[in-house]
């Protein structure tokens, strides 16, 4: 394979418990929960977990979000990015810092609303390696960039034979540098992505 791009891509899931409005306390350790508003709500996801919030008209009032894991990712599945950005990641917190998106959160489309997953600059969400089975040696990539050379790919140069792909992200291979030919896209949107 001759070139590499990739960028995150996010896709609707399934819900698995479902409630009204919350108020209080709320920790949520590797599972989903979904809630129509949450008011004066502490909040504070570890491990690989999900809070939707399907409201619409101030949903979190009063409220603040924990994201204390990497896996931690908050849903408002009818609000568009540029309003939870203005007016939600305040309500954010990403390991006790405030969220700011482009560092240490990502606000994206999701579906028709929005997801918020902690994020680094330093990101690198695919990793590839010249042997199958996640063997030899391998090369992490950066997010947004296209990687088309010899010179940008290394000996991972036509050598590519197993890769990891984080959750939330995609990731294109092709066999041209130009576009053209076979290629391969590949999108963890709900766990990892391991081609072994």
């Amino acid at each position: 394979m001759s070139s590499i791009f990739f960028r995150h891509l996010l896709l609707p899931v399934g819900l698995v418990l479902s409630a009204g409005a919350l108020h209080g306390q709320l920790a949520i350790d590797d599972s989903v929960r979904s809630f129509t508003s949450l008011t004066n709500t502490t909040v504070t996801l570890t491990g690989r977990s999900e809070l939707h919030i399907t409201g619409t008209s101030n949903p979190v009032s009063g409220s603040t979000i924990h994201l204390n894991s990497h896996d931690s990712w908050l849903f408002f599945d009818k609000i568009r990015p540029n309003t939870v950005n203005s007016s939600y990641i305040g309500q954010v917190r990403v390991n006790g810092s405030p969220a700011a998106h482009g560092t240490n959160v990502r606000v994206v489309q999701y579906g028709m609303g929005t997801v918020v997953t902690p994020f680094t600059n330093s990101e690198q969400p695919l990793e590839t390696f010249t042997d199958p089975g996640f063997l030899g040696e391998s090369k992490k990539y950066n997010l947004y960039n296209y990687y088309d050379s010899s010179g940008d790919l290394g000996v991972m140069h036509r050598n590519i034979s197993s890769f990891k792909l984080k959750r939330g992200f995609m990731a294109s291979f092709g066999t041209q540098t130009n576009g053209t030919g076979v290629t391969k896209l590949y999108i963890a949107q709900d766990h990892d992505v391991n081609i072994g």
